[in-house]
């Protein structure tokens, strides 16, 4: 499960999309693609449209608390956080304990 927080709801989306674009790979291509040649060409459908749709983006904490909470409620206990900029944490300070 991902998400990105971002102040700017459009510049989540656009990380999303540049850093974890199999997200919204359809149907089953991310478990059946060979190749990083073939996941580079199936990256060509994806949009950050597409992206947003499955990923938690932008300032909406609630956004992403309900996201965490359905990891959690099917069992999850532990997560890392993978910042994709220098000092993160705007969305953790956000969260409740």
């Amino acid at each position: 499960m991902k998400v990105c927080w971002d102040a700017d709801e459009a510049r989540a989306s656009a990380t999303v999309e540049r850093l974890w674009p199999n997200e919204a790979l359809p149907g089953e291509l991310a478990q059946i693609l060979p190749t990083p040649e073939h996941f580079a060409q199936a990256y060509q459908l994806v949009t950050e449209d597409m992206v947003a749709g499955e990923v938690p983006c932008g300032p909406d904490v609630e956004r992403h608390v309900a996201a965490i909470q359905a990891c959690v409620d099917a069992g999850v206990r532990r997560a890392l956080r993978q910042p994709d900029r220098p000092r993160p944490g705007r969305l953790l300070r956000g969260l409740p304990r």
